[in-house]
This record gives structure tokens, C-alpha cells and sequence, in this order.
């Protein structure tokens, strides 16, 4: 029976307790994973605090070096990181290579560009100060440098493990930090094998440590509270987001949160209405609905909205969904459906649990709702999308903005003036036009309202990973 241990110091580490991992496809047994107690952390934030000193002080072209090196280690043994993904997750093969794989390689390679290309601010003038006169103030010469905020703890979620972990690692180990990752428990596998890859293509010890386990109660909350930690980048719900800022306000630690979302999308009627079908029902369905950026809401003209929800039957009908990542989840999911249905929602179709051991549910799309309904306010993370009519521009904003998250928005229109109004008038971090799901990671995402807690991706992660000095000379 394969077993996955904890990665720390360069060696794999047994944990006191294991716990099964088990496949949402056939509900088999995936791995036996050991739970890291209060001691594995332990060795892991001594072993990444005692390699800190070293790391940090390499130089950033060298380090850039490295993470092209890791790039392409990574790639190389990139069928065997998809097969440890699909064990996990149920995802198909092809689908992780592209959507997994082929991005985390991208990102390690954008992080050793960015590298190459940093450049520091200057500023040269006359000094001002409260102790000098201002006749007799000195001509000065400002810069500033970076160093790394130190050993900081990265948390991943299980939805697309590995990619949404390099998009937190890539940039922590540009910016010089040592890090501690823990994987999700339902997505253990692609984690310990990057830890594998990355020792074999030479990250030195203790740079990178991966310990297993819970979030509650476990592993996730003895890491949080850990005040050897400086820092922490998560991905995932609000629950556990807050539990970890929480413990991150004992010594003032930063926080890098992308959450959830409860995401809308406006249809208008001069769209053209078989690209903007095809296009929703991707963006409600793909990866059963377990993405972040999924579009649980449609707002539809009214004057299109039969001939666009026939289309978007006709487009959810084409797709073939995964499993969901567990027969929990999937519960989680089945209940909200059945709630909206007794709050008079109307199921278009879907609804109903399929036979079988896996942890499936079909594509489901339900009109009826007003926005005030639980399922228009509360994230359902599956393949579940709502679908109701408006008859003006300033309503469809009003009730897209008309929620606590603010992750990612999409319009359908071929008005490029509304295009440009919408956009700027809807309340998210990135809004997408005649598109979805389409972003090169140098652009910034900074979920709003209860979606995140400052800006991921490109410069604005060095950023984050990192701490500014101010260096004033008088000339």
C-alpha cells in the first residue's frame, strides 16, 4: 500500500497517526498518509529557519537559475505528477497536464524572469526634515531593498492542488523565504512527490518541507499558530482563512488569502448567444464547479433568456463531468440543491445523485430563484448554476454586485462601450469580456470583499513574500 510521510529537512518523516486517502472516483484507497503532529512541525520550522540564512543571501540571479532548474525538473517528470493528481482528484489526465502541469511550470519560470528583471527604486533631491533647516538641507540619495520575510507557511487547497500551490511557492522562494506547505488532505499526493522532484533537481535542505494533516484540530492549526511561522499564503474557504488570521495577529504575522466566490455573469442580448452558452457552461462546470473563478450566477436579458437557457442545456448536456472530491462534498452539495428546490427553484436539469461508488453529480441548472435565496448568496463549489432574467444594464450590476465575495466576473457583449462600463462598474478582481478563465499570472488578482486578503500573482507577490528597507545617504 503506497504511504506518503512528510517531507522536512530533506528527509520523509512518519507521522504519530495516518489517515486514508481515498478516490472520488471508485472510492478505493489511494495512500495511507501520516499526520504530522506538533513535533513533525516542529522539526519542519527548525529545519526551515536553520536553512533560512543561506538561502536567503544566494544571489537573485542564482536563485533565478534554480528556479529554471526546478522548472524543468518539474516538467520532466510531469505524466508522473498528472497520474499522482488524477489519483487525487479524479481529474482527467489530459486535462491536468494542461491546466495543472504545463501552469506550474509556467509560473516557476515566471518567477526566475521576474528575478532577472528586478530592479529597485531611486530617488535623488533635496532632503526634507524637521531637525534641518530647509536652506540647509543636504542633497540625498533614497534607495530600496528587499529581503525575504523568512520561513512562511503556504496552504492549498484540494481543488487544483499542485498549480495553486506553486502560485504561492514559486514566488516565496524567489523572494529568498523558506517554506512549509500543507497540502489539503483530500490532495496529498502531487505535494509529496513536488517535494521529491525538488530535492532530486537540487533545492537545498529545508528550503521547502511539506507536512500532512487536517486544518482544525491538526496539522493546519498547529502551523498557524506557530511563532516560528512569518507569514502565510492561503488558498481555500473563509472558515479556515479566518481561523489562520486569527492565529497569524499573535505577532503581527502578514496574510495572503485568495477565497472563495459567489461569481456572476451578465448575458446581454446583442452577445452572440452559442459562444456566450458554450463559454458559461464551461465556466459553471468545468472541474465539476471546484474552481474559485466558477460562474454560479447568470444574469440573461430578458429578451434572450429561453433561447439562451436552451443553449446553455444543450452546451451542459456536452459535458463530462468528474467526480466531486468526496462523497462529503458531494452531500454538501446534493442538500443546497434540494434547499433551493423547496425555496421554489426550478431544476432545468441535474439535481439527482447518480448510482454508482464514485463521488459524481451532473450538471445542474436551476431558474426560479430571487437573489436573496440561499444558493444566490453562498458558495456551493459544484456543478451547480443559477439562471434569472434582467431587463436593464443598472440591474444586472446592481444584482451582480449584490454579494459579500468579489472574486471574478464575466460579460457577454459585442457593445464595446457597455463592455468598458461593465467591467469597471462590477466589484471583482478580475472580470473577463467575451472570455473566462483566461489570465497570464504576471496580472494581478486581489479578491474584494470576502473573496481575499491582498494581491497575488507577478510583482505584487515578490511583494507580498518580501520586506521593503528605505536606505537614505546624504550627498
Amino acid at each position: 500500500m503506497k504511504e506518503i510521510f512528510s517531507y522536512v529537512g530533506g528527509q520523509f518523516l512518519p507521522g504519530p497517526r495516518t489517515f486514508s486517502k481515498r478516490s472520488p472516483v471508485d472510492n478505493s484507497l489511494v495512500a495511507l498518509v501520516h499526520e504530522a503532529d506538533e513535533h513533525v512541525v516542529n522539526l519542519a520550522v527548525s529545519a526551515a529557519r536553520e536553512a533560512r540564512q543561506d538561502w536567503e543571501e544566494w544571489d537573485r540571479i542564482d536563485r533565478a537559475d534554480l528556479l529554471d532548474r526546478l522548472a524543468s525538473a518539474i516538467l520532466e517528470r510531469a505524466d508522473d505528477l498528472a497520474l499522482a493528481e488524477v489519483a487525487d482528484i479524479g481529474r482527467s489526465k489530459s486535462e491536468v497536464l494542461a491546466a495543472h502541469v504545463a501552469r506550474t511550470v509556467e509560473t516557476f519560470r515566471l518567477y526566475a524572469t521576474l528575478l532577472r528583471t528586478e530592479s529597485n527604486d531611486a530617488w535623488q533631491g533635496r532632503a526634507l526634515s524637521p531637525n534641518i533647516p530647509r536652506n540647509q538641507a543636504p542633497q540625498t540619495l533614497a534607495y530600496t531593498s528587499r529581503r525575504p520575510l523568512g520561513v512562511v507557511a503556504i496552504i492549498a487547497p484540494w481543488n487544483v492542488p499542485l498549480l495553486l500551490l506553486a502560485l504561492n511557492l514559486a514566488p516565496a522562494l524567489a523572494a529568498g523565504n523558506c517554506v512549509i506547505a500543507k497540502p489539503s488532505e483530500h490532495s496529498p499526493s502531487s505535494a509529496a512527490l513536488l517535494a521529491e522532484i525538488l530535492h532530486e533537481a537540487g533545492l537545498p535542505l529545508g528550503v521547502f518541507n511539506v507536512v500532512h494533516g487536517f486544518g482544525a484540530n491538526s496539522t493546519g492549526a498547529i502551523l498557524a499558530a506557530h511563532p516560528g511561522i512569518d507569514g502565510f499564503g492561503f488558498t481555500g474557504e473563509g472558515r479556515s482563512a479566518t481561523a489562520i488570521m486569527k492565529s497569524a495577529a499573535e505577532g503581527l504575522r502578514p496574510v495572503l488569502f485568495e477565497l472563495g466566490g459567489k461569481n456572476a455573469g451578465l448575458v446581454f442580448a446583442d452577445a452572440d448567444l452559442d459562444k456566450a452558452a458554450q463559454a458559461c457552461a464551461t465556466a459553471a462546470f468545468a472541474n465539476s464547479g471546484q474552481v474559485c473563478l466558477s460562474m454560479e450566477r447568470l444574469f440573461v436579458e430578458r429578451s434572450v433568456f429561453d433561447a439562451f437557457v436552451s443553449k446553455l442545456v444543450e452546451n451542459a448536456n456536452r459535458h463530462t463531468l468528474g467526480p466531486l472530491i468526496s462523497q462529503d462534498h458531494r452531500s454538501h452539495v446534493h442538500e443546497a440543491v434540494k434547499r433551493a428546490r423547496q425555496a421554489g427553484g426550478q431544476c432545468i436539469i441535474g439535481g439527482e445523485i447518480p448510482e454508482g461508488d464514485g463521488a459524481y453529480y451532473p450538471a445542474t441548472i436551476l431558474t426560479g430563484l430571487p437573489d436573496d435565496a440561499e444558493l444566490s448568496r453562498k458558495e456551493t463549489f459544484g456543478p451547480i448554476v443559477h439562471v434569472a432574467p434582467f431587463d436593464s444594464e443598472a440591474e444586472a450590476i446592481a444584482r451582480a454586485n449584490d454579494t459579500e465575495f468579489g472574486l471574478a466576473s464575466m460579460v457577454w457583449t459585442n457593445d464595446l462601450s457597455r463592455a468598458h462600463r461593465t467591467a469597471a462598474a462590477l466589484k471583482a478582481g478580475i472580470n473577463w469580456v467575451n472570455c473566462w478563465q483566461v489570465r497570464d499570472f504576471i496580472t494581478p488578482l486581489q479578491g474584494h470583499g470576502r473573496s481575499g486578503v491582498g494581491v497575488q500573482g507577478g510583482r505584487e507577490s515578490l511583494e507580498f513574500y518580501s520586506q521593503v528597507t528605505t536606505t537614505v545617504v546624504s550627498l
